[in-house]
């Protein structure tokens, strides 16, 4: 029999002179939590898998019938055969119930993957973890040898992808582990990712904070023979060597960290002032022009633009455009929203609308195409507009601006994320405008142009600074 056929036999037959223990029907058991209604206990106390009992199809049709709201899944087993192991895994991890597994004794080899299908992994006082290489038996001639060894290295591949993808750790570091077969204890399996925490070991007068069913009480400390790994526990395996973060030290000859740091800080400056200038190419910039009462029409305004519209027109018509339709340096109409300005016959946009602006303002929100940012820059534009017309003689008296209204607008007229200013430097700012003499001080430009000078002539924030704006603006 080739090792294929050995693998894909659904009930093999046990080899010469091996016999099933007397509990090989009874490897899982899926029963009502005594003490709470809404849980169901499911124990696994055994070998995964082969000649000895364990297939997956029996625990998958049982665990399917669970319909309580959470499960408990006790686990003690020295692992077994991948292909049932990764099974039961999945049939753990797509039921519909919150998934908490406890690690009573032992979660080895395939019994591993197993302990991190749920959706909380907690281990018990003293229990261990251990990850190796898959292994296997074959007979055959060398070919049968090699697509053997291809098959194993396949699946070790597979089952460090599983530690990866819990722990956040990198692939290598969990092949390393695997090949050197590694035990963990209860608090290093926590350290590396593997479980949650470690349930604390109360004195027996206290309460414990899980009550383990009876029925599991009696094999929850079920001891099994470990000649077949390396090492027979983690008693007799050397320590792991779990690293602190998942950060790397560089320490390469000539490598200068500070001019590192440097370069680093030009690059994400550069990629901020692109985010910016990429803004500034679809938003209009804030200008100031004369806003007007009246009857607004936007579709009549529109008519006497042509078609496609020039860009510098659209920037003194409409809110926002689509830069990907920008030709030749025109717009068409289509790709260009929000208008919220008066056309004069000849086709040259005037003042702004009051009416328009309030229109744009309300449609702002449910208008396709725009990022955050250009949200947060086009909303800016039409605030601008805005508060320019509360402060004219035009304005109706319900629209007079108080200086609690102005400090409103200024509050929600705000630059991207990336370039909100910290709670540090807004503090230093305002004790700069307290000292300083307000008559002397020049009225700020507001425009796009005038923030993308900013950023090229403010001295370079701290690598640090940069990375936490921008993993708080784009993560």
């Amino acid at each position: 029999m080739s090792w294929i056929e050995l693998v894909a036999q659904r009930r093999p037959q046990a080899p010469q002179g091996v016999t099933p223990p007397e509990n090989a029907a009874d490897w899982f058991r899926i029963e009502n939590n005594a003490e709470d209604p809404d849980s169901t206990d499911v124990l696994v106390y055994d070998t995964i898998g082969g000649w000895f009992g364990m297939y997956a199809d029996e625990f998958v049709r049982d665990l399917q019938a669970v319909t309580t709201p959470k499960i408990n899944l006790r686990l003690n087993s020295p692992g077994g055969s991948v292909f049932e192991g990764i099974a039961i895994a999945n049939a753990i991890r797509s039921h519909p119930a919150t998934v908490t597994v406890y690690v009573d004794a032992l979660a080895a080899s395939i019994a591993s993957v197993i302990a991190l299908a749920g959706d909380r992994t907690v281990m018990m006082p003293h229990s261990q973890f251990m990850v190796h290489n898959a292994s296997g038996a074959c007979y055959g001639d060398a070919t049968e040898m090699t697509k053997m060894a291809d098959l194993l290295d396949k699946q070790s591949r597979n089952i460090a992808e599983a530690y990866a993808e819990r722990t956040g750790r990198p692939i290598s570091e969990w092949q390393q582990y695997m090949a050197d077969e590694t035990w963990f204890t209860a608090a290093e399996a926590v350290e590396a990712g593997l479980a949650d925490e470690v349930m604390p070991m109360l004195p027996k007068k206290e309460e414990e904070p899980e009550k383990v069913p009876a029925s599991a009480s009696a094999r929850m400390a079920t001891t099994w023979d470990l000649s077949m790994y390396r090492y027979a526990g983690r008693e007799q395996a050397p320590e792991p060597v779990v690293a602190k973060t998942p950060e790397t030290v560089v320490n390469l000859p000539g490598f200068d960290p500070e001019a590192f740091q440097a370069q680093m800080v030009d690059m994400l400056r550069q990629t901020i002032r692109a985010e910016v200038i990429a803004i500034f190419d679809a938003v209009a910039p804030s200008h100031s022009t004369t806003v007007k009462d009246g009857t607004w029409d936007a579709s009549a305004q529109e008519k006497r633009l042509p078609s496609p519209v020039p860009l510098a027109t659209a920037k003194k018509m409409y809110t926002y455009w689509d830069a990907d339709q920008v030709e030749d340096g025109a717009v068409p109409k289509s790709a260009a929203k929000l208008p919220h300005h008066f056309v004069s016959e000849d086709g040259t946009p005037g003042a702004a609308s009051i009416a328009g602006v309030r229109n744009a303002l309300a449609r702002l929100p449910q208008t396709d195409g725009l990022s955050d940012a250009e949200r947060s820059a086009a909303e800016a534009h039409l605030r601008k507009h805005l508060a320019a017309f509360k402060g004219s003689e035009d304005a109706a008296p319900d629209d007079a601006a108080s200086p609690e209204e102005d400090v409103e607008d200024a509050k929600k007229k705000k630059l991207p994320p990336f370039l909100q200013p910290d709670e540090d430097e807004e503090e230093e700012e305002e004790e700069k405008k307290k000292t300083e003499d307000a008559a002397d001080k020049p009225e700020p430009e507001d425009s796009w142009s005038q923030v993308i000078a900013r950023l090229e002539e403010s001295p370079s924030p701290s690598a640090d600074d940069l990375f936490n704006r921008l993993k708080e603006a784009w993560l």
